[in-house]
């Protein structure tokens, strides 16, 4: 049987899984091939999500017709390539009921604000609040939940796994209760019954340490269905080796799977996928990247070192002050029963490949006068992925290769950016990282299919931004000198990426947030003691240009979109 002979249904279905390139290549085999292909909404789609850089996994497609995916795609589009005209107005501000300072959060489509010590007189608990912005943005009106802590608690860290599961996971370290040591918890809850998540079978695991919260660096994700994290010792003398855990949240079980010596690890880490994750070492400027495998009746869940890679060490007078790391992660589709809420308005994503993960470095220099510097390094998932994929000569011995020195893997594979002015936030997304720098909202994206666009556009007659933004592709590669800066040596890194600068005057002292490149926050705080406001900008509007596709016949649905054609190029 040939491959013309085969129903279009299979044609299309063999055609979805192709590449973009491919699908515009395999048009041109005959005019029944390009007939097919052109007539599909389902290829056109999946061409336009590769030519835009992300990725619908497609598992809620009766649901949510192409068509209405492709409108979604262009409006996304259009926002991100007109931003300014998004930043002007907020869709949403929200003040928050109490004095706060931090930290905050937007994850998928909530609002956190962490009240993590309570009101010192003991007049007010620590809490988690949250608002759910998919529900204000629907109905124009916003209402602040919380769930408390326990009285005199301190909440170190959070994870989340909201669509996927409903959960926040907090690490709380509790008060001591009639001279008993300080305990330290992970607890599991839910935000829809603002109480204990009800498929944990145990509501808390407590964490073998008495440290209290001042000689304890502790960072928890989810990865999977279970929950990963480091607990670093930060005593002086006599200190506790650093341990990595992994949690099955659901059984309630806690499995040691790392041991390394006190001082190796910061408390960051990064999950870029179901069975990989990042962790920032200390004792020399490097990262780990790791394989989790999970366990089974039989065997107990471990992790293995798969790379040690080199990051440029710093110069000996700057001491890092904090250091984390940030990237996105999603999942196809939930893990449970159907959330409750409605499903996202943007059914695609960042493709996994494409995105980056930012490690972010804030540096002292002591000295006669104190000196305060930032450092993001932006990494490359596709670069980790393959880092990973190569671990075949790897021993199995659990204690992975040498260390990868920089100059190997990284100028290719990042990018070190060193901003003269900044504010401590950073706030990655995606394939993007926004950051407020004077009075400048700063985006560099990583898209490798929109850097090649912006320089075509270069090379074509240049920037046509609004006044107030310029968008420019940097130097082919930075190069940060060593010695009078906060480097040891020079720091060469050239991972292209597209720079867009949008005057943001009124948001000098504010903090930025993101959240699926679709949510844009700005933390506004007036004076101390009060509290913040959040504006809440969104980066895909229904508008009344594209308002009319809905109404279109199933015929003209099937040729253009909004007054725009979807012809393969």
């Amino acid at each position: 049987m040939s491959f013309l002979s085969l129903s279009t249904e299979l044609i299309e279905k063999i055609a979805s899984c192709l590449r973009a390139q491919d699908i515009a290549v395999l048009r041109l085999c005959c005019r029944r091939i390009h007939l097919i292909v052109e007539g599909s909404l389902l290829l056109q789609y999946l061409y336009r999500m590769e030519q835009a850089g992300v990725y619908d996994p497609l598992w809620d497609l009766p649901g949510r017709p192409i068509i209405d995916r492709l409108e979604a795609l262009e409006r996304w589009e259009t926002s991100w390539n007109d931003i300014e005209k998004y930043l002007v107005t907020p869709r949403l501000v929200i003040p928050a009921e109490r004095d706060l300072f931090g930290p905050f959060f937007l994850c998928d489509d909530y609002l956190f604000a962490v009240d993590w010590q309570g009101h010192p007189t003991g007049l007010r608990q620590p809490a988690l609040l949250y608002v759910d912005l998919r529900d204000a943005l629907r109905t124009g009106q916003h209402r602040w939940k919380q769930i408390d802590y326990p009285p005199g608690s301190i909440a170190i860290t959070q994870a989340f796994s909201i669509e996927e599961d409903d959960l926040v996971v907090s690490v709380l370290s509790l008060p001591r209760l009639d001279g008993a040591p300080t305990s330290t918890v992970l607890r599991f809850m839910s935000l829809e019954t603002g109480g204990a998540h009800p498929l944990a079978k145990l509501p808390d695991l407590r964490l073998d340490t008495q440290l209290p919260v001042s000689l304890l660096d502790v960072r928890a994700d989810v990865i999977g269905d279970q929950i990963v994290l480091v607990l670093v010792d930060l005593r002086n003398e006599a200190p506790e080796s650093d341990a990595i855990y992994l949690v099955d949240w659901k059984q309630g079980l806690m499995s040691l799977v790392h041991r390394a010596p006190n001082g190796t690890y910061e408390g960051a880490l990064s999950v870029l996928s179901p069975e990989l994750v990042l962790f920032l070492k200390r004792e020399s400027p490097s990262i780990e990247l790791c394989r989790v495998t999970r366990g089974t009746a039989q065997t107990p869940p471990s992790l293995r070192v798969v790379r040690t890679l080199a990051l440029p060490p710093f110069h000996v007078g700057y001491h890092v002050h904090t250091a984390y790391m940030q990237t996105d992660r999603h999942s196809a589709r939930w893990r449970g029963t159907p959330p409750r809420r409605p499903p996202s308005p943007l059914p695609f994503h960042s493709a996994p490949d494409d995105m980056v993960v930012g490690i972010t470095f804030l540096l002292r220099q002591h000295g006669p006068q104190t000196i305060w510097k930032k450092v993001v390094t932006t990494i490359s998932h596709r670069a980790l992925f393959a880092l990973a994929a190569a671990d075949g000569d790897d021993d199995g011995d659990g204690e992975g290769d040498d260390t990868v020195p920089w100059e190997e893997w990284g100028p290719s594979a990042a990018r070190v950016i060193a901003p003269s002015s900044f504010q401590w936030i950073t706030a990655h997304a995606g394939q993007r990282w926004l950051s407020l720098e004077a009075d400048r909202l700063v985006i560099r994206d990583f898209s490798a299919v929109r850097v090649r666009r912006a320089a075509a556009a270069a090379r074509d007659g240049g920037n046509d931004r609004a006044v107030g933004t310029v968008s420019e592709l940097p130097p082919a590669q930075t190069v940060i000198r060593g010695g009078s800066a906060c480097f040891a040596h020079d720091v060469t890194s050239a991972l292209p990426f597209v720079e867009t600068r949008v005057d943001a005057p009124a948001q000098e002292h504010s903090m930025v947030l993101t959240d699926g490149e679709r949510l844009v926050a700005f933390v506004r705080v007036t004076s101390q003691g009060q509290p913040p406001t959040f504006d809440i900008h969104v980066l895909e509007e229904r508008d009344a240009s594209s308002s009319s596709a809905g109404s279109c016949s199933s015929h003209s649905q099937s040729r253009t979109l909004g007054g725009r054609s979807y012809q393969l190029a």
